[in-house]
């Protein structure tokens, strides 16, 4: 761990006389004089890379000390009559650190702790990401967009003769991507983006490697993809009664529809 990081004010020293002519004397009252020192928050969460206050009740203080767990770097910026300021690094995943914040004033000394999540918005794209491909599992796995497509086309052809229906039920039967060598590789990969995204959220890992498990991803259904094109080709004399062109492209994260 780092030393603390403290921002003192000077202090300007001064000397007064009492004139006790005045006839007051002593009026017992010092303790009742004395300034509070208290931290308004007990839990903060802020973006990185950002200036925030941290507000309370306190004269302006002489220096403030804080010790970080885990330490991330955050400095002490400028000081003032209820309020002090934190300057925040810039990370690349979220992070909670308990601050143990110790508010000089004089020769007295306050300390208090604070829960502070840094938060890393740079990633909140991956994370919408992983989070819609995780939703989607099943959907993935399954090609459903893919299957719906081939059950209708497949229907129609039925509907309208072009196929009997024992032909209908051979080429439905056809669609069976739990059986292809790319299914399990689009598992494994989902299951390592789980863990991947868990890992991350808890700060653990930063945003490069849920970057790298989503590409890994993009890669695995790109290939299981390859197998609901292949089935809608084979059937694409029944396809283009309806709809001229073929079915092509690669399958793949849609950023604007999640």
């Amino acid at each position: 761990m780092r030393s603390p990081r403290v921002l003192a004010i000077p202090l300007a020293m001064t000397t007064a006389s009492f004139l006790v002519a005045c006839g007051g004397g002593d009026s017992g009252d010092d303790g009742a004089s004395v300034p509070s020192i208290k931290i308004d928050q007990t839990y903060l969460a802020h973006d990185d890379n950002q200036m925030i206050e941290i507000n309370g009740t306190f004269p302006t203080p002489d220096a403030v000390l804080i010790e970080e767990t885990p330490d991330i770097g955050i400095e002490v910026g400028s000081l003032d009559k209820g309020t002090f300021q934190l300057d925040l690094p810039d990370l690349d995943r979220p992070v909670t650190t308990q601050l143990t914040i110790t508010i000089v004033v004089g020769d007295r000394e306050v300390t208090q702790q604070v829960s502070l999540l840094v938060r890393n918005p740079a990633a909140a794209g991956l994370v919408a990401k992983a989070v819609a491909s995780l939703d989607q599992s099943e959907q993935i796995l399954f090609l459903e967009q893919d299957a719906a497509l081939h059950s209708f086309f497949v229907d129609y052809a039925y509907l309208t003769g072009v196929i009997t229906h024992s032909e209908k039920q051979a080429q439905l039967g056809n669609f069976t991507p739990e059986l292809a060598a790319s299914y399990a590789g689009v598992g494994v990969a989902l299951a390592s983006l789980k863990n991947t995204l868990q890992s991350y959220r808890a700060g653990q890992v930063g945003e490069a490697t849920l970057n790298s498990e989503l590409q890994n991803l993009d890669s695995s259904v790109r290939d299981h993809g390859n197998f609901g094109a292949q089935q809608l080709a084979g059937i694409s004399s029944y396809t283009s009664i309806l709809v001229a062109g073929t079915f092509d492209g690669d399958l793949k994260y849609d950023e604007e529809l999640g």
